[in-house]
């Protein structure tokens, strides 16, 4: 596909994009106002859609601050090829976690399978039933 091409596709998808920057807008807005803070001084975009051609350029229109697309593996080391970066934002977030942030309390479904099988044992379960 040529760049003369190339321009009805972006076509197609300016208005998604639009929107998407929209709501990144309107969220940030949310937060500072909810939380009483300055509006943050820049946009890292991470994510497995973050490569999406002029995604970053849209949302810094909106936001009208500094954007750019993340690595979340950036210095780290591999054997082997990897994908692209920003698709492993989750990932890299979820392992920054404590453990028990994501496995205790209401939140951790391994805590509430533990704590079924401790009544089960102790007979407890069965007198609710």
């Amino acid at each position: 596909m040529g760049r003369q091409d190339a321009g009805w596709l972006y076509a197609a998808v300016a208005r998604v994009l639009g929107y998407l920057a929209d709501e990144v807008n309107r969220g940030v807005r949310h937060c500072c106002g909810t939380f009483s803070g300055s509006r943050p001084g820049a946009c890292l975009v991470v994510g497995g859609e973050a490569l999406e051609p002029r995604l970053s350029e849209a949302i810094q229109d909106a936001l009208q601050i500094d954007t750019s697309v993340g690595d979340p593996l950036e210095g780290v080391e591999m054997a082997g090829a990897r994908e692209s970066g920003p698709g492993w934002g989750v990932a890299a977030g979820l392992s920054l976690r404590p453990l028990d942030v994501l496995t205790n309390g209401t939140r951790g479904v391994a805590r509430r399978r533990s704590d079924a099988s401790e009544q089960e044992s102790t007979g407890e379960g069965r007198k609710a039933a």
